[in-house]
């Protein structure tokens, strides 16, 4: 900005008059004995930084809601403190008051710019696992949406399995309104939504929930995912061909562990 442009153009100047002090005796001399004397100017060396440092802590500022609290902090204190010692340092004589305080609070700055860092990176690891666990909730209502697209399109071609899922729900929950316990109608299995929510409902827990189907690739598969026990049993007699080729498919799941 034109406020940081104009720092720069103080800053070279203050640099070039110190730089002529050097050769001349504008700040400071010595005598034939070789005793320092700060000439009647000597406050003109201040006079550059502390504008150039008055225009950097308004910057400072006017810019601080961009900036972490931490840094602002620091800055600011990095500002002060030199100005606090420069005009401590015009009526001490010996000892480098403003070299100090400089090199305190470059490490001061330091420590806050690294604790600021810290919490960036941290502030960034939870943001990316938020997005993770996003995305896996995403791709699992994905993987059920389709399942129950599957599902329904199964239904639809098959006269014994038309409406078989909405016969089921209905089914359930009237069994369950007369033997006065929760019911959950459309689990979409394989997902595992519908399983949880039963698990809940029951204020029960996986390990101690068994699942009870007869196909592999819903039914077993959502037990599996929902990390419950599952019974797998013969299904009935299928007519229509895809769920026999299904089951075909099924019968290396179905065959038990200790079978040859």
């Amino acid at each position: 900005s034109k406020l940081l442009l104009l720092t720069d153009i103080l800053v070279a100047v203050g640099i070039g008059l110190l730089i002529i002090s050097q050769f001349t005796d504008l700040y400071y001399y010595f005598d034939e004995s070789n005793n320092y004397y700060r000439s009647s100017v000597y406050f003109i060396s201040y006079i550059f930084p502390l504008l150039a440092i008055i225009i950097e802590l308004i910057v400072i500022i006017k810019n601080r809601k961009k900036i972490s609290k931490k840094i602002c902090f620091s800055l600011i204190l990095f500002i002060v403190g030199p100005v606090i010692a420069s005009l401590i340092q015009l009526f001490v004589y010996g000892l480098s008051i403003t070299s100090i305080f400089v090199s305190v609070l470059a490490i001061v700055l330091f420590l806050f710019a690294l604790m600021d860092l810290n919490e960036t990176v941290s502030r960034a690891n939870e943001k990316e696992i938020q997005y993770l666990k996003n995305s896996q909730k995403s791709t699992q209502r994905l993987f059920e949406q389709t399942a129950t697209a599957l599902v329904n399109s199964i239904d639809a071609k098959d006269k014994y399995t038309h409406g078989h899922s909405s016969r089921v729900a209905e089914y359930s929950r009237k069994i369950a309104e007369m033997l006065g316990i929760p019911v959950v109608t459309y689990a979409n299995k394989p997902g595992t939504s519908g399983v949880l929510k039963a698990i809940k409902l029951m204020d029960s827990s996986a390990d101690k929930s068994l699942m009870v189907g007869d196909q592999v690739f819903t039914d077993m598969l959502c037990a599996n995912r929902s990390k419950v026990t599952g019974i797998l049993v013969e299904p009935i007699k299928f007519t229509w061909p895809w769920l026999r080729w299904r089951y075909w498919l099924e019968i290396p799941f179905r065959r038990p562990k200790n079978s040859k």
